[in-house]
């Protein structure tokens, strides 16, 4: 397994097919939605400072990670009907909801992205579900924006489904 997401950046552009799924807390993951537009995006904050030469001198924060998609609509993702995370049941409604202290529940999520000769490689994603905006278009068509901030600066690739 690589720990290195830029090394695997061709598995996104080349898949044909893409899907994220949300742990059940228990290496357990559930409800592969379908991705029609994914953007993940990796980088760091940076401060540029003056010095005294008149030159910039750059430092760098902790990442800036998220992922955000479109899915096609699908009601247990939504609801959370027959789903229950190790602590709470998980609907992006649930996800949504700050605790006493303001803080989101911070999940695994799971990026699977095939190819067109069938084979997947599995992306996994610790991060919180900021926001979800659910967009009703043409006649059949239900889609869900979804926004989650990746809480950790390691994103895991393989090409087993991690257990």
């Amino acid at each position: 397994m690589a720990n290195n997401p830029l090394g695997a950046i061709t598995e996104i552009a080349n898949a044909i097919e893409t899907r994220l799924a949300v742990s059940k807390g228990s290496g357990e993951y559930d409800y592969y939605a379908l991705c029609k537009e994914l953007e993940l995006s990796i980088g760091r904050t940076e401060q540029r400072d003056v010095v005294t030469d008149a030159s910039a001198l750059y430092s760098y924060g902790a990442g800036d990670n998220f992922l955000s998609a479109t899915l096609l609509y699908s009601e247990p993702e939504i609801d959370g009907t027959d789903y229950t995370n190790a602590t709470t049941a998980a609907s992006f409604n649930d996800l949504t909801q700050g605790d006493g202290d303001g803080a989101l529940e911070e999940i695994n999520w799971l990026l699977i992205v095939k190819d067109v000769s069938g084979s997947e490689k599995f992306f996994t994603l610790t991060g919180v579900l900021r926001n979800y905006v659910i967009r009703k278009g043409g006649e059949g068509k239900t889609e869900v924006d979804i926004f989650i901030r990746l809480t950790n600066d390691t994103i895991t690739i393989g090409d087993v489904a991690p257990a």
